[in-house]
């Protein structure tokens, strides 16, 4: 195994950036100075507040080198060390519970733990970083370590919105409570920095949001009414306090200029408290003298002043500028809440000595009751403007309640580049040597300089591939087909042949992609955060590409290898010379989540976001493989493009929609060929498609269709799997099920004993997340099941109608196996599937196996367990098959199949057949082939029942039986967790339970007899041989096989159970009906023609009582024709009221 840890994370802008850098070579760090950014406003004592000497970069446009991205409400500011490192601070809702300290190549040098809400921007001073924690706690840590120096309980409690400490002359400065039942901050406090020990304690007037100004041993703050108040460093006493005239109020602080012996604050004047104008609508800038508190002058503006100037000197130094953001705070983002819906926004500059204005810029007003990405689930509530911060060119750099961060001209004011974040941020832009960074709410961005991080780490020298050839796995899924190679694979699963795995990963970092195939061997594996791995077929690493985060699943096409990522650029390396060949910045942004690239006849396909941040891809773009320039885009208005790889079939293209859509357009120029109608039952939770020639020119899809989630049903309980004609979009089919399906579907070719095409799919809910640590143990509050259901079915491709299934156990616990509550994965029920040219179909379960399987019965082939889940689609090469779990890479090697595969391709004058091929190593330790058996429960499977034995009688028996008491057991659960609470909301829980209905009743065993036996304890008996005829005494009875299906005849009596079983589920699914019980005091319900609850009203009444039959659900909306009863024949009607259920499903 090969460690990845200390890797960085980089986009590549051009391959005349490259800098090749060996083993051997790493990156010098410094060591000693001063801190970059040590504190919120920079480094005060030794710069002006809010100012830094170095020079960032500013070209915000070209979008961000890096990003942080599992980032929960970020609040506080991030900070800049000595060495260029960046100190990013999480909260107990982060996937990051603590601080990240993030090295200057973007490697994540260290995680700090801490179980607590961190309240405040820390500080970094002499080596050490201090932190303020919920509930009155201070602690110090080391900078190089991470290893705790000291933690002190200062005060009984402190408020949790975004404060600042400080430090100066070996002292901490923080703020608390007096109380702990105070809501708010009301004491400053002085602490020893060596030692935690609190030096003394200040009691203020009034709530303080605290940014201390530390200057001349004094420190001086502001609260909440707008008076200044200094203290002295040593011991707290009040050297001097000037209050406010009136009663203003504003969160506002204060900055101090050494050099100028003067401190700024921002305020409020006293004024009336109206719409979006929640302090009065009136604020200033007042200067004082450091020493006397005297006021020097003040300036007044129609604006609120809610932030913390910065003072920012001219470019020779003559003339200092106070510069400071103005406009009310927007409230909160519900209608009844809301303090206004118009947040006015400008950035002013003041002469420092005088006051007097010298520009001024004005934003376009925010339009919302609240921030951009504020609801009533996630609550934002910045200030409409950052504190400013400037660099040591004069650039003004300052972030928009809007989603924007802005770069402005010191001199005029005037924007020079901009970004869309996505969502709102409070935090204070931060400065350092080439470098910004800046933190919204959901993620942080890091701007650097494209030629100062560009590495490729090369170990052994790369092998020499021959143009023009084929490679065997050039993208997620195999080919043109998705999901189907050409090559035979190992179906022994027994024991891999090597694996590949983070031997020091850091929380949250999964192999979460698919890996690829070349024509050598050699595998490409990519991660979320980590580079680009590039491995032999014996498994040496060979080199390590770092191209940037969120990469997606690559593409191979000649000498060329093609990647997406996260911040919309899109690479081509060549894999010869394992260097650079371009990169293009495509588009503003991707959601490359288990995406894929697809590289063919010349042109690279990915999807992307041309215009804004959102969370799906709204655009397929088309890019020339050749120097990457755009040949053209297609957008889908109002959706967005989900994750799954588009399909390519002979000049047109494949894709789907999120709303169940599916798009065909052709290949040279984007044109449409032709689109399906958007689905009618809302928004779909996905929609994967699979489609080729093999498929006989058909296009399959299976979604989600929304419904409210319920228990151990995160998307609601149903699927639609669907077949289109591939040249017209017309449906052949559709088929509608009350299980999840949230990966794509495979067709496995024609193969002995059906001999005709199958549909495989995997249903089921995905395994939800892990409960969360706290102090008092284990919160599953946000956990949405403990029992999930899943399991592969053979659909035949020209009807729908099932073939064969195949059940996994329950998975009886909240998440997948391997994830803990500071560490998950959340991986979909299946892998995406991969099929071998001898019809073996090869899949990852949620519950960690990963199965060899016949793909035309569902016959368990062979099988292994991984210990922990699998996200992306295994990959073929002939006598090799490997799929990347959330830990590992797993390599499955058979000599044999190899050196049969090299003689055939050989004798055909296959290039491929004399390259040099690696075999599998001989001494690979027994550990190293292990399945990572961490959190994995003891019974979660029956060894002995499920070894790689061939599907004999006894299991085939059993396996209707085991099927529907698993599926009765899932169902009475959820009825079970909605009655006693344990689901959704009150009104959620109506809803489900109005959907619901009664109680499932598990249906009769298929054979009665077997009632009174046992499970199979041993080995399943071996199966017949297909040549030997089970006709005769085996068909005597209830039990012939007359009038069954001919591949029921060729397995045997031993099918017999199972054909009864499948014959039954293979009619066509009666529609759900309804009984009205709600409205009896009023004559009925109202029904009313469309879908919005504001849609005209039907005129009269649904009666209690009535009869309905589903058409479909949205949300909490019933489209129903009616059978029985009085009211109209059709319409809309609300499943609740008020918490009280209107209908029930019978």
């Amino acid at each position: 195994s090969s460690s990845i840890s200390g890797q960085p994370i980089f986009h590549f802008p051009s391959s005349t950036c490259s800098l090749r850098v060996t083993p051997s070579q790493r990156m010098a760090v410094e060591t000693g100075g001063a801190a970059c950014w040590p504190g919120k406003l920079g480094d005060t004592l030794q710069n002006l507040p809010g100012s830094s000497p170095h020079v960032a970069y500013s070209d915000l446009e070209s979008g961000p080198l890096f990003t942080l991205l599992d980032c929960v409400n970020i609040q506080v500011t991030p900070l800049i060390d000595s060495q260029c490192c960046i100190w990013v601070c999480g909260t107990f809702r982060n996937s990051f519970p603590g601080v990240v300290k993030l090295n200057p190549d973007g490697t994540e040098a260290l995680r700090i733990k801490v179980h607590d809400q961190i309240v405040a921007t820390p500080v970094l001073a002499d080596g050490a970083l201090y932190l303020a924690i919920d509930f009155g706690v201070a602690a110090a840590y080391s900078l190089h370590t991470g290893s705790e120096h000291w933690t002190k309980k200062y005060a009984p409690g402190c408020g949790n919105d975004s404060w600042s400490m400080g430090y100066s002359q070996g002292t901490l400065i923080l703020a608390g409570k007096s109380n702990e039942a105070l809501p708010w901050n009301d004491s400053v406090y002085g602490a020893s920095a060596a030692t935690g020990a609190v030096m003394w304690r200040h009691q203020a007037t009034l709530m303080i949001f605290l940014t201390p100004a530390l200057v001349h041993g004094a420190v001086i703050y502001q609260d909440m009414q707008c008076t200044l108040t200094s203290l002295r460093l040593g011991d707290g006493t009040v050297s001097w306090q000037e209050k406010a005239k009136g009663h203003a109020r504003s969160t506002g602080q204060v900055a101090a200029a050494k050099s100028l012996n003067m401190v700024f604050a921002a305020a409020n004047r006293p004024g009336k408290k109206d719409w979006n104008a929640p302090y009065g609508g009136q604020g200033c800038v007042r200067a004082f003298d450091v020493w006397s508190g005297k006021l020097k002058w003040q300036q007044d503006f129609d604006l609120e002043a809610n932030t913390t100037p910065a003072v920012v000197s001219s470019d020779d130094g003559s003339q200092a500028k106070v510069v400071v953001c103005l406009g009310a705070s927007p409230g909160l983002p519900t209608e009844d809440q809301a303090s206004g819906d118009c947040w006015r926004a400008r950035i002013v500059a003041l002469d420092a000595s005088s006051g007097s204005p010298l520009w001024a810029h004005d934003f376009e007003p925010w339009r919302s009751y609240g921030a951009r990405g504020s609801d009533v689930y996630t609550l934002y509530q910045p200030t409409v403007l950052t504190n400013p911060s400037a660099g040591g060119d004069g650039t003004i750099f300052v972030g928009w309640c809007g989603g924007w961060v802005y770069a402005l001209q010191s001199t005029d004011g005037e924007i020079t580049s901009r970004y869309d974040l996505g969502v709102a941020l409070q935090a204070t832009p931060v400065i350092g040597p080439g470098m910004l960074v800046v933190a919204s709410y959901q993620r942080v961005h890091i701007w650097r300089p494209w030629q100062d991080c560009i590495r490729i780490v090369q170990d052994v020298p790369p092998i020499d591939t021959d143009l023009g050839i084929e490679h065997f796995c050039p993208c997620k899924g195999g080919g043109d087909c998705p999901g189907l190679s050409p090559y035979k694979a190992p179906l022994d699963l027994s024991r891999p042949a090597w694996s590949f795995e983070f031997t020091e990963r850091a929380p949250h970092e999964f192999f979460c992609n698919s890996p690829v195939i070349d024509a050598q061997g050699s595998i490409y594996l990519t991660s979320r955060y980590g580079p680009m791995q590039v491995l032999r077929p014996d498994g040496t690493v060979c080199a390590r590409l770092h191209l940037g985060t969120a990469l997606t699943s690559p593409a191979l096409l000649g000498e060329t290898l093609f990647v997406g990522t996260g911040e919309g650029w899109a690479v081509a390396v060549n894999i010869n010379a394992v260097e650079v060949k371009w990169s293009t910045h495509y588009c503003l942004q991707a959601n490359a989540d288990a995406g894929s690239v697809v590289a063919t006849n010349g042109v690279v396909l990915l999807p992307g976001n041309l215009w804004e941040m959102r969370h799906e891809n709204t655009t397929m773009f088309c890019l020339d493989c050749e120097d990457g320039h755009t040949r053209w885009t297609y957008e889908v208005k109002g959706v967005g493009i989900l994750d799954s790889r588009p399909v390519v079939m002979d000049d047109f293209v494949v894709f789907a929609d999120a709303q169940g859509g599916i798009h065909a357009v052709h290949l040279a120029d984007g044109a449409a060929l032709w689109e399906t109608s958007k689905d009618q039952a809302g928004y779909f939770r996905g929609c994967y498609l699979c489609a080729g020639a093999m498929a006989q020119a058909q296009v399959f899809t299976t979604g989600c269709p929304y419904t409210e989630p319920r228990w151990n049903n995160l998307n609601g309980g149903r699927s639609i799997l669907r077949c289109h004609d591939a040249g017209s979009g017309i449906r052949r089919w559709e088929k509608v099920l009350d299980e999840e399906c949230v990966v794509p579907p495979v067709v496995v070719p024609k193969h002995l004993p059906l001999y005709k095409p199958m549909l495989v799919v995997g249903l089921g809910s995905p395994p939800g997340r892990p409960p969360r640590m706290t102090d008092q143990g284990l919160d599953g509050s946000d956990c949405m099941g403990d029992g999930w259901a899943a399991r592969l079915a053979g659909l035949d491709t020209e009807s729908g109608a099932q073939a064969w299934s195949r059940t996994m156990p329950v998975l009886s616990r909240n998440s997948a196996p391997g994830n803990r509550a500071d560490d998950f994965c959340q991986a979909p029920t299946f892998s995406a599937p991969i099929v071998g040219n001898d019809g073996t179909l090869y899949v990852a379960w949620a519950g960690g196996m990963f199965f060899a399987i016949e793909g035309c019965t569902g016959r368990l082939l062979s099988q292994y367990d991984m210990g922990c889940t699998a996200t992306g689609a295994p990959a073929i090469a002939p006598g090799m098959v490997c799929v990347m779990s959330a830990f590992r890479l797993l390599v499955w090697r058979d000599p044999a199949l190899e050196e049969a595969w090299r003689t055939a391709a050989a004798a055909e004058d296959d290039p491929r057949a004399v390259a040099p091929q690696l075999a599998a190593p001989e001494d690979v330790p027994e550990e190293a082939t292990w399945g990572l058996l961490r959190n994995v429960p003891a019974d979660r499977f029956d060894p002995e029942a499920l070894r790689p034995y061939e599907w004999g009688q006894e299991f085939l028996r059993w396996e209707p039986v085991r099927r529907q008491t698993g599926e009765a057991g899932v169902r009475r659960e959820q009825a079970d967790q909605h009655k006693a609470g344990g689901g959704p909301a009150a009104a959620a829980r109506a809803a489900a339970k109005a959907r619901l209905g009664a109680a499932f009743k598990p249906k009769e065993p298929v054979a009665k007899e077997l009632k009174s036996k046992p499970p199979p304890s041993g080995p399943p008996a071996k199966q017949p041989s297909p040549s030997t005829s089970l006709v005769g005494p085996t068909q005597t009875g209830t039990g012939s096989l007359a009038g069954k299906p001919s591949w029921l005849q060729a397995l045997g009596a031993a099918s017999l159970l199972m054909g009864e079983e499948e014959e039954e589920e293979e009619q066509p699914p009666q529609k759900p009906r309804w009984e009205v019980i709600g409205g009896a005091a009023n004559g009925g319900i109202v029904v009313r023609r469309g879908q919005d609850v504001y849609s005209p009203q039907v005129p009269n009444r649904l009666a209690t009582g009535a009869i309905l039959e589903e058409v479909e659900v949205s949300g909490d909306r019933l489209r129903f024709k009616k059978l029985k009863g009085q009211g109209p024949d059709a319409g809309w009607v609300s499943l609740t009221f008020q918490g009280k259920a209107l209908v029930k499903r019978l």
